[in-house]
């Protein structure tokens, strides 16, 4: 399926109970695989998207940030990993 010129596709790939929020505001979808659509784009622009994504983990918040570009009439993906032994081994270094 195309994509329409003045439009953009960003599937996010994360933990199924991770929240995300796009440019600091929470999305509502729930999943896996998450897509979403910006309308209203210029072809030819590039436009740039903050993704956050956080999962509670044994009662600990992990969260990841990651920035997208998203071109009109394109698709964009980003996988969030959440590697939790890195985390933790980060935490135990401070």
């Amino acid at each position: 399926m195309a994509t329409p010129a003045n439009s953009g596709l960003l599937t996010i790939w994360v933990p199924y109970d991770a929240k995300v929020l796009i440019n600091g505001l929470a999305t509502k979808s729930i999943g896996s695989r998450r897509q979403y659509v910006s309308y209203g784009l210029q072809p030819g622009s590039h436009y740039t998207y903050e993704v956050q994504a956080a999962v509670v983990r044994d009662g600990k918040i992990y969260e990841e940030v990651h920035t997208v570009t998203v071109k009109a009439g394109q698709r964009s993906a980003v996988a969030f990993r959440f590697n939790i032994d890195t985390y933790e081994e980060v935490a135990s270094a401070r």
